[in-house]
Protein backbone atom coordinates (compact mmCIF):
# COMPACT_ATOMS: atom_id res chain seq x y z
CA UNK A 1 0.00 0.00 0.00
CA UNK A 2 1.85 3.10 -1.08
CA UNK A 3 -1.36 5.99 -0.90
CA UNK A 4 -0.57 8.73 1.45
CA UNK A 5 -2.57 8.72 4.47
CA UNK A 6 -4.44 11.76 5.85
CA UNK A 7 -4.53 12.89 9.16
CA UNK A 8 -7.55 11.08 10.15
CA UNK A 9 -6.47 8.03 8.83
CA UNK A 10 -3.50 8.17 10.89
CA UNK A 11 -5.03 9.28 13.89
CA UNK A 12 -7.80 5.35 13.14
CA UNK A 13 -4.58 3.57 12.50
CA UNK A 14 -3.25 3.97 15.72
CA UNK A 15 -6.02 3.73 17.70
CA UNK A 16 -6.67 0.72 16.19
CA UNK A 17 -3.77 -0.58 16.83
CA UNK A 18 -4.00 -0.03 19.96
CA UNK A 19 -7.28 -1.36 20.69
CA UNK A 20 -6.93 -4.76 18.30
CA UNK A 21 -7.55 -7.77 20.25
CA UNK A 22 -4.37 -9.51 22.15
CA UNK A 23 -4.35 -12.74 23.20
CA UNK A 24 -4.51 -12.24 26.78
CA UNK A 25 -8.23 -10.31 25.40
CA UNK A 26 -9.35 -13.60 24.29
CA UNK A 27 -8.65 -15.66 26.96
CA UNK A 28 -11.63 -17.16 29.07
CA UNK A 29 -9.55 -19.19 32.35
CA UNK A 30 -9.62 -17.26 35.37
CA UNK A 31 -6.14 -15.79 36.61
CA UNK A 32 -4.71 -14.05 39.53
CA UNK A 33 -6.75 -11.20 39.21
CA UNK A 34 -10.44 -12.81 39.48
CA UNK A 35 -9.23 -14.68 42.06
CA UNK A 36 -8.17 -11.73 44.03
CA UNK A 37 -10.58 -9.93 43.10
CA UNK A 38 -13.31 -9.59 46.15
CA UNK A 39 -16.44 -9.04 43.73
CA UNK A 40 -17.95 -12.57 44.36
CA UNK A 41 -20.24 -11.67 40.87
CA UNK A 42 -17.14 -11.20 39.25
CA UNK A 43 -15.86 -14.07 39.94
CA UNK A 44 -19.03 -16.17 39.22
CA UNK A 45 -18.99 -14.94 35.51
CA UNK A 46 -15.39 -14.91 34.88
CA UNK A 47 -15.49 -18.65 36.24
CA UNK A 48 -18.62 -19.28 33.60
CA UNK A 49 -16.09 -17.26 30.80
CA UNK A 50 -18.09 -14.72 30.66
CA UNK A 51 -17.08 -11.17 30.40
CA UNK A 52 -19.92 -8.24 30.69
CA UNK A 53 -19.19 -5.55 28.89
CA UNK A 54 -20.04 -2.43 29.85
CA UNK A 55 -19.78 1.05 27.58
CA UNK A 56 -18.66 3.22 30.20
CA UNK A 57 -15.68 1.03 31.30
CA UNK A 58 -14.98 -0.27 28.07
CA UNK A 59 -14.52 3.71 27.01
CA UNK A 60 -11.92 4.03 28.95
CA UNK A 61 -9.06 2.22 27.27
CA UNK A 62 -6.38 4.58 27.36
CA UNK A 63 -4.97 3.82 30.65
CA UNK A 64 -4.89 0.40 30.43
CA UNK A 65 -2.82 0.22 27.04
CA UNK A 66 -0.34 2.57 28.77
CA UNK A 67 -0.11 -0.07 31.59
CA UNK A 68 0.27 -2.87 28.63
CA UNK A 69 2.97 -0.86 27.05
CA UNK A 70 5.20 -0.26 30.74
CA UNK A 71 5.14 -3.81 31.43
CA UNK A 72 6.93 -4.45 27.81
CA UNK A 73 9.41 -1.54 28.33
CA UNK A 74 10.01 -2.76 31.49
CA UNK A 75 10.34 -6.93 30.65
CA UNK A 76 12.71 -5.58 27.24
CA UNK A 77 14.87 -3.67 29.66
CA UNK A 78 15.25 -6.63 31.96
CA UNK A 79 16.29 -8.78 28.71
CA UNK A 80 18.89 -6.14 28.00
CA UNK A 81 20.31 -5.88 31.67
CA UNK A 82 19.83 -8.77 33.31
CA UNK A 83 23.21 -10.23 32.90
CA UNK A 84 24.99 -7.09 33.39
CA UNK A 85 27.75 -6.16 35.94
CA UNK A 86 26.19 -3.20 36.71
CA UNK A 87 22.94 -4.71 37.45
CA UNK A 88 23.80 -7.69 39.98
CA UNK A 89 20.12 -7.27 42.10
CA UNK A 90 18.54 -8.63 38.32
CA UNK A 91 20.98 -11.61 38.41
CA UNK A 92 19.41 -15.20 38.21
CA UNK A 93 15.73 -12.71 37.98
CA UNK A 94 13.02 -13.67 35.24
CA UNK A 95 10.22 -11.48 33.78
CA UNK A 96 6.86 -11.74 32.94
CA UNK A 97 6.64 -15.51 34.20
CA UNK A 98 3.66 -17.87 34.03
CA UNK A 99 3.29 -20.44 35.95
CA UNK A 100 -0.02 -22.74 37.48
CA UNK A 101 -1.55 -21.03 40.71
CA UNK A 102 -4.12 -24.17 41.61
CA UNK A 103 -6.69 -26.46 40.82
CA UNK A 104 -10.74 -26.22 41.12
CA UNK A 105 -12.11 -29.51 40.86
CA UNK A 106 -14.22 -29.68 38.43
CA UNK A 107 -13.16 -26.40 36.66
CA UNK A 108 -9.16 -27.10 35.80
CA UNK A 109 -5.77 -25.97 36.35
CA UNK A 110 -5.15 -21.81 37.16
CA UNK A 111 -2.37 -20.49 35.19
CA UNK A 112 -0.34 -17.68 34.67
CA UNK A 113 -1.08 -17.70 31.09
CA UNK A 114 -4.91 -17.10 31.94
CA UNK A 115 -4.74 -13.63 32.68
CA UNK A 116 -1.85 -13.05 35.22
CA UNK A 117 1.93 -13.49 35.23
CA UNK A 118 4.55 -12.36 37.70
CA UNK A 119 6.03 -8.89 36.29
CA UNK A 120 9.89 -9.49 38.01
CA UNK A 121 10.68 -12.65 39.40
CA UNK A 122 13.81 -12.72 42.13
CA UNK A 123 14.98 -15.88 44.23
CA UNK A 124 13.24 -15.00 47.44
CA UNK A 125 10.91 -12.19 46.25
CA UNK A 126 8.64 -10.75 43.93
CA UNK A 127 7.06 -7.26 42.00
CA UNK A 128 4.55 -6.68 40.18
CA UNK A 129 4.23 -3.29 38.21
CA UNK A 130 0.71 -0.84 38.48
CA UNK A 131 0.38 2.04 36.84
CA UNK A 132 -1.07 4.89 38.44
CA UNK A 133 -1.71 8.66 38.57
CA UNK A 134 -0.28 11.34 41.26
CA UNK A 135 -4.03 11.67 42.44
CA UNK A 136 -4.59 8.03 42.74
CA UNK A 137 -1.32 7.39 44.04
CA UNK A 138 -1.81 10.52 47.02
CA UNK A 139 -5.62 8.86 47.34
CA UNK A 140 -3.56 5.10 47.59
CA UNK A 141 -0.88 6.01 50.33
CA UNK A 142 -3.56 8.38 52.34
CA UNK A 143 -5.59 4.65 52.91
CA UNK A 144 -2.27 2.60 53.63
CA UNK A 145 -1.30 5.69 56.02
CA UNK A 146 -4.36 5.25 57.51
CA UNK A 147 -4.11 1.43 58.14
CA UNK A 148 -0.71 1.87 59.66
CA UNK A 149 1.02 0.51 56.28
CA UNK A 150 2.98 3.79 55.48
CA UNK A 151 4.00 7.49 55.38
CA UNK A 152 3.58 7.17 60.14
CA UNK A 153 4.04 10.54 61.50
CA UNK A 154 3.61 12.61 58.06
CA UNK A 155 0.87 14.57 56.76
CA UNK A 156 -1.86 12.97 54.79
CA UNK A 157 -1.04 13.58 50.98
CA UNK A 158 -5.14 15.19 50.83
CA UNK A 159 -5.56 18.02 53.07
CA UNK A 160 -8.80 18.67 55.16
CA UNK A 161 -10.54 21.95 54.69
CA UNK A 162 -12.36 23.81 56.83
CA UNK A 163 -16.18 22.93 57.98
CA UNK A 164 -18.57 25.65 57.75
CA UNK A 165 -22.17 25.97 58.73
CA UNK A 166 -23.86 24.66 55.66
CA UNK A 167 -20.82 22.50 54.65
CA UNK A 168 -18.30 19.50 55.45
CA UNK A 169 -15.17 20.86 54.47
CA UNK A 170 -13.60 19.04 51.79
CA UNK A 171 -10.09 17.77 50.69
CA UNK A 172 -7.23 19.49 48.54
CA UNK A 173 -4.05 17.76 47.02
CA UNK A 174 -1.10 20.16 46.17
CA UNK A 175 0.04 18.21 42.76
CA UNK A 176 2.69 20.80 42.22
CA UNK A 177 3.59 24.03 39.62
CA UNK A 178 0.28 25.38 41.19
CA UNK A 179 -2.04 22.66 40.00
CA UNK A 180 -4.22 21.63 42.71
CA UNK A 181 -7.05 18.63 42.88
CA UNK A 182 -9.85 18.57 45.30
CA UNK A 183 -13.08 16.26 46.34
CA UNK A 184 -15.64 16.92 48.66
CA UNK A 185 -15.97 15.09 52.30
CA UNK A 186 -17.96 12.28 50.63
CA UNK A 187 -15.89 11.70 47.49
CA UNK A 188 -12.77 11.32 49.53
CA UNK A 189 -14.39 9.23 51.92
CA UNK A 190 -15.62 6.88 48.97
CA UNK A 191 -12.12 7.07 47.09
CA UNK A 192 -10.70 5.80 50.05
CA UNK A 193 -13.04 2.80 50.31
CA UNK A 194 -12.46 2.23 46.08
CA UNK A 195 -8.58 2.01 47.69
CA UNK A 196 -9.60 -0.51 50.32
CA UNK A 197 -10.50 -2.68 47.53
CA UNK A 198 -7.80 -1.48 45.44
CA UNK A 199 -5.23 -2.80 47.91
CA UNK A 200 -7.39 -6.16 48.98
CA UNK A 201 -7.03 -7.13 45.34
CA UNK A 202 -3.27 -6.29 45.23
CA UNK A 203 -2.67 -8.17 48.20
CA UNK A 204 -4.76 -11.58 47.12
CA UNK A 205 -2.75 -11.05 43.89
CA UNK A 206 0.94 -11.25 45.00
CA UNK A 207 -0.06 -13.93 47.35
CA UNK A 208 -1.14 -15.82 44.70
CA UNK A 209 1.64 -15.05 42.69
CA UNK A 210 3.75 -16.32 45.70
CA UNK A 211 1.65 -19.65 45.74
CA UNK A 212 2.80 -20.27 42.24
CA UNK A 213 6.35 -19.86 43.00
CA UNK A 214 6.11 -22.08 45.78
CA UNK A 215 4.51 -24.62 43.90
CA UNK A 216 7.16 -24.40 41.69
CA UNK A 217 9.88 -25.16 44.04
CA UNK A 218 11.04 -21.77 44.41
CA UNK A 219 9.49 -20.08 47.15
CA UNK A 220 9.11 -16.65 48.27
CA UNK A 221 9.45 -14.80 51.50
CA UNK A 222 8.46 -10.76 50.05
CA UNK A 223 6.18 -9.87 47.93
CA UNK A 224 6.34 -5.80 46.44
CA UNK A 225 4.01 -3.57 44.59
CA UNK A 226 5.57 -0.67 42.43
CA UNK A 227 3.75 1.65 41.26
CA UNK A 228 4.62 4.03 38.46
CA UNK A 229 2.81 7.44 37.78
CA UNK A 230 1.71 8.03 34.13
CA UNK A 231 1.43 11.74 34.37
CA UNK A 232 4.59 12.40 36.99
CA UNK A 233 7.74 13.71 35.65
CA UNK A 234 10.36 11.66 37.50
CA UNK A 235 12.33 14.60 39.03
CA UNK A 236 12.23 13.43 42.80
CA UNK A 237 12.80 9.91 41.68
CA UNK A 238 15.97 10.52 40.20
CA UNK A 239 19.03 9.54 43.06
CA UNK A 240 20.80 12.68 42.24
CA UNK A 241 18.04 14.85 43.09
CA UNK A 242 18.05 16.33 46.77
CA UNK A 243 14.68 15.59 47.38
CA UNK A 244 15.25 11.86 46.18
CA UNK A 245 14.51 10.44 49.73
CA UNK A 246 12.18 13.19 50.66
CA UNK A 247 8.81 11.44 52.42
CA UNK A 248 6.96 15.21 51.44
CA UNK A 249 7.76 15.19 47.94
CA UNK A 250 5.34 13.26 45.53
CA UNK A 251 7.42 10.54 43.92
CA UNK A 252 6.40 8.77 41.10
CA UNK A 253 7.49 5.36 41.46
CA UNK A 254 6.88 4.12 44.80
CA UNK A 255 7.11 0.61 46.54
CA UNK A 256 4.54 -1.17 49.10
CA UNK A 257 6.18 -4.36 50.23
CA UNK A 258 4.36 -7.31 52.94
CA UNK A 259 5.16 -10.94 53.38
CA UNK A 260 4.01 -14.13 51.49
CA UNK A 261 0.48 -15.33 53.22
CA UNK A 262 0.48 -18.67 52.19
CA UNK A 263 -3.26 -19.26 53.85
CA UNK A 264 -4.59 -16.13 52.23
CA UNK A 265 -3.97 -17.38 48.55
CA UNK A 266 -5.30 -20.93 49.92
CA UNK A 267 -8.67 -19.17 51.01
CA UNK A 268 -9.05 -17.37 47.49
CA UNK A 269 -8.69 -20.66 45.85
CA UNK A 270 -10.79 -22.23 48.81
CA UNK A 271 -13.58 -19.72 48.18
CA UNK A 272 -12.82 -20.01 44.22
CA UNK A 273 -14.02 -23.51 44.55
CA UNK A 274 -16.85 -22.75 46.69
CA UNK A 275 -18.57 -20.49 43.85
CA UNK A 276 -17.76 -22.57 41.16
CA UNK A 277 -19.75 -25.68 43.49
CA UNK A 278 -22.55 -23.40 43.41
CA UNK A 279 -22.30 -22.44 39.89
CA UNK A 280 -22.44 -26.40 39.15
CA UNK A 281 -25.47 -27.04 41.36
CA UNK A 282 -27.62 -24.49 39.30
CA UNK A 283 -26.36 -21.14 40.73
CA UNK A 284 -26.66 -17.93 38.85
CA UNK A 285 -23.69 -15.24 38.64
CA UNK A 286 -26.70 -13.04 39.61
CA UNK A 287 -27.28 -14.99 43.02
CA UNK A 288 -23.98 -13.82 44.26
CA UNK A 289 -22.92 -10.53 45.90
CA UNK A 290 -21.75 -7.59 44.11
CA UNK A 291 -18.69 -5.52 45.31
CA UNK A 292 -19.74 -1.63 45.81
CA UNK A 293 -15.93 -0.91 45.14
CA UNK A 294 -15.57 -3.02 42.00
CA UNK A 295 -14.77 -0.92 38.90
CA UNK A 296 -17.54 -2.85 36.62
CA UNK A 297 -20.14 -3.45 39.19
CA UNK A 298 -19.98 0.09 41.01
CA UNK A 299 -20.57 1.42 37.17
CA UNK A 300 -23.28 -0.83 37.08
CA UNK A 301 -24.60 0.47 40.26
CA UNK A 302 -24.75 3.58 39.48
CA UNK A 303 -26.33 3.07 36.16
CA UNK A 304 -29.04 1.43 37.59
CA UNK A 305 -29.76 4.21 40.61
CA UNK A 306 -29.48 6.63 37.62
CA UNK A 307 -32.37 5.06 36.04
CA UNK A 308 -33.90 4.83 39.50
CA UNK A 309 -33.87 8.32 40.10
CA UNK A 310 -34.86 9.26 36.80
CA UNK A 311 -38.06 6.99 37.00
CA UNK A 312 -39.11 8.44 40.42
CA UNK A 313 -38.69 11.75 39.26
CA UNK A 314 -40.79 10.95 36.03
CA UNK A 315 -43.38 9.53 38.68
CA UNK A 316 -43.04 12.39 40.99
CA UNK A 317 -43.55 14.68 38.35
CA UNK A 318 -46.78 13.11 36.60
CA UNK A 319 -48.14 12.92 40.26
CA UNK A 320 -47.84 16.47 40.46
Amino acid sequence: MNEILDDAEIRNLVISMLRAPKARDVQRGIGASDLSNDCDRCLANRLLGRIIPNPRADSLWLGAEMGTALHGHLQGRHDELHDSPMFPQLHGSHAEEHLFFGRINGYGDVHGDSGGTIDLSHPWQLEDYKGSTRKKSCLLQDYLQSIGAMRQGLEPWWKKQKDTKAYEGGYKLNLGSGITAQLSANEYREELEGMKHKVNGYYGQLNTYGLARARAGRPVTRLSIVWINRDGHGMFDDPAHPRYEDPNAIHDVWVLSFDYNEAYALGLLARAQRIWDALSAGATPGDFTQAAHCFPCSLEIADAKRGHDVVATMNLEMAA
